[in-house]
């Protein structure tokens, strides 16, 4: 006698993101002429959780409560799609997601947090697009990615710099230089009378 052979449902997920004001008052306002809007925590709410990251890592929390001490006050909840798949697909593609953003520590690799370049925004952006979902919007991260170009452009500036003196210290010592010490006198052409 053969056994009911039964497939794993699909579910339809509404996927949200949360954003939280990252600091209040002045000091947002200071923080959003410089970024395009301020600064601001997020997560991804599906299937009845919302994810995060931050320096200490992933978490799993009751939507609208952020792990992240950095979240002072809710800004927005946004509904970024539907996801259509089986429980067991999505908890696939978190856990996926999750391999690729690792708390701070000592030795930094392409997956750790840094505040700049691989924040808990990067983290929403990456799950909702795993999940097939519009991105958040672009303003979500303008404080990082402000950062991130002038940190960039400061170090191409640097290496520019860099680069000129170390081409005027090479050329200083190259053969054709005359070192002539400050105290010594310096021979001078005369010409000859007829």
């Amino acid at each position: 006698m053969g056994g009911a052979c039964t497939t794993p449902q699909e579910v339809e997920y509404e996927v949200v993101l949360h954003t939280y004001n990252a600091c209040t008052g002045p000091a947002q306002a200071f923080l959003g002429l410089l970024g395009g809007g301020g600064a601001y925590v997020s997560g991804i709410e599906v299937g009845g959780a919302e994810y995060s990251f931050d320096d200490r890592g992933c978490h799993q929390t009751e939507p609208s409560k952020p792990a992240s001490s950095a979240a002072a006050s809710e800004k927005e909840r946004r509904v970024l799609g539907t996801a259509t798949m089986t429980p067991a697909r999505l908890k696939k593609i978190i856990r996926s997601v999750q391999r690729e953003f690792k708390p701070a520590q000592e030795q930094r690799t392409p997956y750790t947090y840094d505040l700049v370049s691989h924040n808990g925004n990067h983290f929403s952006t990456a799950l909702a697009l795993a999940l097939g979902v519009d991105p958040p919007p672009p303003s979500l991260n303008a404080l990082a990615n402000t950062a991130n170009m002038a940190a960039t452009l400061l170090g191409s500036l640097a290496g520019q710099f860099g680069g000129a003196m170390g081409q005027a210290s090479a050329n200083a010592q190259t053969p054709d230089a005359v070192a002539v010490p400050m105290n010594t006198a310096v021979p001078v052409a005369r010409g000859v009378a007829s």
